[in-house]
């Protein structure tokens, strides 16, 4: 196996330092020949970012338990303590250039070159995931892509504004009932005259409570 590292201040160790925009930790070059397989298996991943470039042959890269084949001309980005398990064979001819990186503008870097980690997640939520695409954007629908999604929309509005009115094309129909589903209570008026005789009438007959209530009432009120 041939091999061409360099390390920064000769220190094989983690490096993060964010106090820099870019700051290159780590690099080196590998091309599998004599050994039969190469394998690296980090779960716990690094602090670091990690690319890896695949010049010639084959990566066998393992993602949630998945292998996933990496040609030539493709790259792997691993984030800070992302799980790391890959392979490469003696028999695909692998040539691998890799390098570590951090620094405080890395994301930024990774945006501008349209290496955009977040995205790709985002749009397979939204390919797949039953996400809407303003979750692209980390927002909610506009309110014109609302209208544009809801094709059959029935407002319901006790004091309809102009916008319900147009929508609806003076199609309107009146509700007679609550939206709860309960009639209005039927209400009877009596004359004052004998109140007096019609409320213990009245309460004999429905035997309520609250007519007592009302009786003391009036009294007070001295009707």
């Amino acid at each position: 196996m041939f091999m061409n590292v360099a390390y920064l201040n000769n220190s094989t160790s983690t490096v993060v330092d964010n106090t820099k925009p870019l700051i290159v930790t780590s690099c080196g070059n590998y091309r599998v020949k004599n050994r039969s397989e190469v394998v690296t298996h980090r779960p716990k991943g690094r602090k670091d970012y990690q690319l890896l470039y695949i010049a010639s042959g084959k990566g066998h890269f393992f993602i949630h338990g998945e292998e996933k084949t990496v040609s030539a001309g493709n790259i792997i980005i691993y984030l800070p303590d992302q799980p790391q398990e890959y392979v490469y064979y003696r028999a695909d001819q692998t040539d691998v250039y890799w390098v570590h990186f951090t620094g405080n503008e890395v994301e930024e870097i990774l945006k501008y070159y349209n290496i955009n980690h977040d995205r790709a997640r985002k749009i397979n939520l939204v390919e797949y995931g039953f996400r809407l695409p303003a979750a692209m954007d980390n927002r909610p629908l506009k309110f014109d892509e609302f209208e544009e999604m809801a094709k059959q929309v029935i407002y319901v509005s006790a004091t309809p504004a102009d916008y319900e009115l147009m929508k609806s094309e003076g199609i309107v129909v009146e509700q007679v009932i609550r939206p709860t589903g309960l009639l209005d209570p039927i209400i009877e008026v009596r004359p004052s005259h004998n109140h007096q005789w019609n409320i213990p009438v009245q309460s004999w007959q429905d035997r309520f409570r609250w007519s007592a209530c009302l009786q003391k009432i009036l009294n007070l009120c001295n009707l």
